[in-house]
């Protein structure tokens, strides 16, 4: 596990290193909350090496794109905690391409991400059979529909 959360000043060098290294391969654990210069290039570098991620923060990191996020759920397929608040490139179109993937999904955290509207979260929502929690604070462009959505399919809440 590595835990970087506000280490404001580590950029998408040190990352690159991480996942460059022996113990990318093997990395199960990774808060990156509030690292303000980490971009959606070095996310997408750990997608595609450290396949073994379990738990990922991204909270706070707000240049993080959502295809980066979406690498992340495609490649890295023990992922079953993540932590996207305040991503604000998030947005429906990435849901919706990673919506399948969040059948595995026990703790989802993506309050605050301004991009996302009933539109994506509905189609998430219905692939969420195994949640456990999901905070969903301040999604202002959400409605009782995605809420009415999600509690239909996630018996574990």
């Amino acid at each position: 596990a590595i835990f970087l959360q506000g280490c404001a000043n580590v950029s998408d060098l040190a990352l690159m290193k991480i996942a460059d290294s022996q113990c990318g391969p093997k990395l199960q654990n990774l808060q990156l909350q509030s690292c303000e210069l980490l971009t959606g290039d070095s996310v997408a570098t750990i997608a595609h090496r450290c396949t073994s991620l379990v738990t990922m923060g991204l909270a706070g990191c707000e240049r993080v794109r959502g295809d980066a996020v979406v690498a992340l759920m495609s490649n890295c397929t023990q992922l079953v905690n993540l932590d996207i608040t305040q991503c604000h490139q998030v947005a429906d179109m990435h849901l919706r391409q990673m919506a399948v993937s969040f059948t595995r999904i026990r703790n989802l955290h993506m309050a605050y991400c301004r991009n996302i509207t009933d539109d994506g979260f509905k189609d998430t929502a219905r692939f969420c059979q195994n949640l456990e929690c999901g905070d969903l604070r301040g999604l202002r462009k959400i409605t009782d529909a995605s809420i009415v959505k999600l509690s239909q399919t996630a018996n574990n809440l």
